[in-house]
């Protein structure tokens, strides 16, 4: 990683899937942290009575269990603890609110999933592009698909950006992942995202 600052970052991400492709944060020499649910990542950036753990950067899902312990839930509630919800937004304030330096928001839905997903579309600039927002002296910025070039699953462990050709040979297409109803399997980016948060442009080598 010559000319490169290792980072600390936490990454907020409850799919395995998804997780998969943080391996290419500690490639690239970064010490990462993985918080699945909303309880964990407060844990690890700290609360109104604990000091948490300094981070340059937090990237976070959108829709993510709330976890054990964070906030009393009535009895009905409790079964709700695991289901998830539209808490990215609080990680992100939660962190920006906790001083950490970068901050991104990143779902692989899109803004016709859902209300919360049609919620990017502020953050959506007529030019095409994700503006750079500060909060809190917090760099923060929000993606979905549109945004990040997508990584795809091969079956020797491996992933890359390269989409499979439909058109190429069925030994070339056999190297990719494909799920139980036949779609190539893909895994967020979340190199490119940090990448895209540092420089504005994801393919910058920063």
């Amino acid at each position: 990683m010559e000319n490169k600052k290792q980072l600390e970052i936490l990454v907020v991400e409850d799919k395995p899937i998804n997780q998969r492709s943080i391996s290419q944060l500690k490639e690239e020499g970064h010490n990462v942290d993985i918080a699945e649910t909303f309880a964990e990542a407060v844990e690890y950036l700290g609360n109104e009575s604990k000091e948490g753990k300094k981070y340059d950067v937090v990237l976070t899902d959108m829709m993510l269990p709330l976890g054990e312990g964070i906030v009393n839930l009535s009895r009905q509630g409790e079964r709700e603890r695991y289901q998830e919800n539209a808490l990215g937004y609080a990680v992100a304030l939660h962190s920006a609110r906790k001083g950490v330096p970068m901050v991104a928001v990143v779902t692989d839905m899109n803004h016709h999933a859902g209300p919360i997903s049609a919620t990017f579309d502020l953050f959506y600039t007529e030019e095409g592009g994700r503006p750079i927002m500060t909060v809190n002296d917090s760099r923060l910025m929000m993606f979905d698909e549109r945004d990040l070039t997508r990584l795809y699953v091969l079956k020797d462990g491996n992933m890359t950006e390269d989409r499979p050709d439909y058109d190429a040979p069925e030994e070339e297409k056999e190297k990719y992942v494909k799920d139980e109803e036949g779609h190539y399997q893909t895994t967020k980016n979340w190199k490119a995202a940090l990448t895209k948060l540092i420089t504005g442009d994801e393919t910058s080598p920063y």
